[in-house]
């Protein structure tokens, strides 16, 4: 339902087709996205041992099962029901509370009316479909009454709910456009976005703080480059709270795709490191069913994680400088991630 496929798909981009007037052209810039890994160093006070290593990565399995949903990040930790719809089978029920997912279904949300306003700053309150409200405000950078880059758009959500079977939200979420690419038709292919959580709440599951970027980009006819990066973005759950500077990059098609995971998290105050060793392979919803990850820590420490196939994964920890593992557990289920 969520993923990100073609130009011609409801992915990222084609949303931007509803909101284009006239315009574009060879002279403007165009979409680059990142494709090397993003590299943080762990901090000395980091420190993974035979004892924690298990635990201390869970945050970073989970955040693999959400990017290969193209949820990437959301706050029900990877869960597949909301408490809306559990057990109702609705298509609704995965949640997809994340930068990419929200990138698109903001900049839906621009109505007609508020972009034929004169004025270069307009803000209307809307009812969100399944209850609550929000209140949008476009900021037209250059006046041209159509999305473009420099333009803003943010909206304070008041116990809205974008979908059916998605949690409540209230919070601020804003997107500021850095480059559009329009095709012959000026329909657009490719963008580039920055943006921010302002106290983004999800009823019942958490809140995410913090700032963020999107690239979205097809490579082929049947193919898109997404990368988002985490810029110390904080996420508080149930299970508590951790800090992602990591960049996720994605090759997704209609029916799976690869990726990788790359930069760091913050846990209890300290930074470790994730690096990638080989990209995961998936279908569209489900666990990976390969691909290698490690988390490091400041002493050069580090668990590997390695997807097994789509029901199991196995990790391993291993003290600086060996190449043997000193301890391991599993294989383990990915399914024990979800909950």
């Amino acid at each position: 339902m969520y993923a990100m496929n073609s130009c011609k798909s409801a992915g990222l981009v084609a949303v931007l087709a509803l909101l284009s007037g006239c315009g574009g052209g060879g002279s403007e810039p165009v979409v680059v996205v990142p494709s090397t890994p993003r590299v943080v160093a762990a901090s000395a006070g980091a420190d993974l041992t035979a004892a924690n290593y298990a635990a201390t990565s869970a945050p970073l399995v989970r955040a693999v099962l959400n990017a290969t949903g193209n949820q990437l990040l959301d706050l029900t930790g990877a869960t597949r029901e909301s408490p809306q719809s559990a057990g109702s089978g609705s298509a609704g029920a995965r949640l997809a509370l994340s930068p990419a997912f929200l990138v698109r279904w903001t900049l839906a949300q621009v109505p007609g009316s508020l972009r034929e306003q004169p004025a270069m700053v307009s803000s209307e309150s809307v009812d969100c479909p399944y209850g609550g409200s929000m209140l949008l405000t476009f900021d037209d950078a250059d006046n041209d009454q159509q999305v473009s880059a420099g333009d803003t758009i943010s909206i304070t959500a008041f116990a809205c709910v974008a979908e059916f079977g998605l949690p409540p939200v209230d919070g601020g979420f804003s997107i500021t456009v850095n480059v559009v690419e329009l095709d012959s038709q000026d329909l657009p292919t490719a963008l580039d976005v920055s943006g921010a959580f302002t106290q983004f709440t999800v009823q019942g599951y958490g809140s995410m703080d913090g700032a963020f970027r999107v690239w979205s980009k097809p490579e082929s006819a049947s193919t898109e480059h997404l990368r988002v990066r985490y810029l110390k973005t904080t996420v508080t759950e149930v299970t508590g709270t951790v800090v992602y500077d990591l960049d996720v990059d994605a090759l997704n098609t209609a029916t799976g795709g690869s990726l990788e995971l790359s930069g760091g998290i913050g846990l209890g105050g300290q930074v470790y490191a994730v690096t990638p060793v080989t990209r995961f392979d998936y279908t569209t919803g489900q666990a990976p069913v390969s691909g290698v990850l490690r988390l490091g820590d400041g002493a050069g420490d580090s668990v590997q994680f390695t997807a097994v196939d789509a029901v199991q994964l196995q990790l391993a920890f291993f003290l600086a400088g060996s190449s043997t593992p000193a301890a391991t557990s599993g294989p383990l289920l990915w399914d024990d991630y979800r909950d």
